[in-house]
């Protein structure tokens, strides 16, 4: 790779550690060349882009307008810009400082989109698309738009298929003008556009006919699991949120267990929300997974969820039956891949990827 220079340690508060790869002579905008840390220690982790400009040449112009908040250290002008999720400061992206890195007690780490810090920097709402393949008035979706109905920061839009559609995979109409678009709601009343078509339609019906630019889309949550190789094919689920994400408009996949018990949406809600939170922290999506497909067990009355673990997707299905019962009361905490995960118990979630999982050959 890239040869860089030794880090430079930058001590105003809000920046840990840069590291950059040369230091230009003069500013331009498409060329950051900086990558600031949190902390200075083992646990830093990336926060911010930005620029380090020489200082022989006098203070930068920088950016049109009054954005620029150059301060000179050791030699060199520094920006930072605070684009990178879980940090991004919606009122001065350009600012010096965040209000969510503690210097002082060399963490650097968001824990929450309740902290005083995120709310502070924060300040427009997150907006959300929530799709399915289950149709608008499933229970699934219902469950989801029930929960994120709670969550502090963020906005929803409801697209979905007006009927159910499961097992589409990623099939779109070749004429999307035929996917007309109506008026629908989910059991509960939310208001939301029902489309005559499949999954994938529902959110190219969204993005170009609605016009919406969603920060994330929620796709799910689907009646029956969604994994292994059986849920890369055909889940309509995944479909949906590939097309989102091949659309440049990040997405997560989310189904709950539910052949052989009745679902339990409501533990489907709660790991679908987590999931959300650990997203909007930028502790879930890219770069850790391209497309993050959750599973969440159906329990029986016999144990309860032990957890949720990051898997891979099963290339075959030899490490247990995709119907089986999931057993909650299971002890078992290595797994072979998502559905050995699944069926002993766990939430399991694994990167499907843009395409395929990046696991497979």
């Amino acid at each position: 790779g890239a040869v860089h220079e030794p880090a430079v340690s930058v001590t105003h508060p809000g920046v840990g550690q840069a590291y950059i790869l040369g230091t230009p002579a003069t500013f331009n905008n498409s060329q950051p060349n900086a990558i600031f840390f949190s902390s200075n220690d083992a646990a830093a982790r990336p926060v911010a882009v930005g620029w380090a400009i020489d200082a022989a040449g006098g203070e930068p112009a920088g950016w049109l307008g009054d954005n620029d908040t150059w301060s000179l250290i050791n030699g060199r002008y520094w920006q930072p810009m605070w684009v990178i999720r879980g940090y991004e400061n919606h009122p001065d992206m350009f600012a010096f400082s965040h209000p969510c890195i503690d210097v002082a007690s060399s963490t650097g780490t968001l824990r929450s989109t309740a902290d005083a810090c995120y709310l502070a920097s924060h300040t427009t709402p997150l907006e959300i698309l929530v799709t399915n393949d289950d149709g608008i008035d499933a229970h699934g979706i219902d469950a989801l738009v029930q929960g994120l109905k709670t969550v502090n920061g963020i906005t929803f839009n409801i697209v979905a298929p007006a009927t159910q559609q499961s097992g589409q995979g990623g099939n779109t109409t070749p004429d999307l003008s035929l996917a007309d678009g109506a008026p629908g709601a989910t059991l509960s009343g939310d208001a939301g556009t029902a489309i005559s078509g499949f999954p994938a339609d529902a959110v190219l019906y969204a993005l170009n006919f609605l016009r919406l630019s969603p920060d994330v889309t929620m796709s799910g949550i689907n009646d029956g699991q969604n994994l292994a190789n059986v849920g890369n094919i055909a889940s309509g689920t995944i479909g949906a949120a590939r097309q989102s994400l091949t659309r440049g408009f990040p997405s997560m996949a989310l189904s709950q267990g539910s052949i052989t018990v009745t679902a339990d949406f409501p533990a489907g809600a709660a790991a679908s929300l987590a999931l959300l939170e650990e997203w909007r922290l930028g502790n879930a999506g890219a770069p850790h997974m391209e497309l993050p497909n959750l599973n969440i067990p159906s329990c029986d009355g016999t144990g309860t969820i032990t957890g949720t673990v990051d898997t891979v997707v099963g290339v075959d299905l030899s490490s247990g039956n995709y119907f089986g019962v999931q057993n909650c009361a299971s002890a078992q905490a290595v797994f072979v891949d998502d559905l050995d995960a699944f069926l002993n118990g766990w939430n399991s979630i694994a990167d499907m990827g843009r395409v395929q999982p990046p696991n497979y050959p």
